[in-house]
């Protein structure tokens, strides 16, 4: 993650860590007090996040900054819902036993969330 980060301005990052901070923040809130089962959202995630891979893959060949913005912002969207649904997967699901994946699972989230608000910061700065 450092060497990603060092390759942006450190106010751009700076308001990207408080971003994440408030989304994470929110949707925990979100997800502990809501009523509604995000479980069956499972595998729509996964193909939410095989079209952003597909998407990144053409992005390499087609470098288009619209499409990078729309990548980001679906990024950060597929991955704030895998923020609420590993969150009520950890709540409802998980024994004590397993909080190394929980942990692992919750990290992977806030970090992509990050890199892709990082992504979206920049790709407004440069317009």
């Amino acid at each position: 993650m450092g060497t990603i980060v060092s390759f942006f301005d450190k106010v751009l990052v700076l308001q990207a860590l408080l971003l994440t901070a408030v989304i994470v923040v929110s949707l925990t809130i979100y997800t502990f007090q809501t009523k509604h089962d995000f479980s069956p959202m499972g595998a729509s995630l996964y193909i939410l996040l095989f079209v952003l891979i597909t998407g990144g893959f053409i992005q390499i060949f087609i470098r288009n900054p619209f499409m990078e913005l729309c990548l980001a912002l679906g990024g950060a969207l597929v991955f704030s819902l895998y923020l609420v649904y590993d969150t009520q997967e950890i709540m409802r699901k998980k024994s004590p036993e397993e909080y190394i994946d929980a942990a692992i699972q919750i990290y992977l989230d806030i970090t992509r969330l990050f890199i892709e608000i990082l992504r979206i910061l920049e790709a407004m700065r440069r317009e």
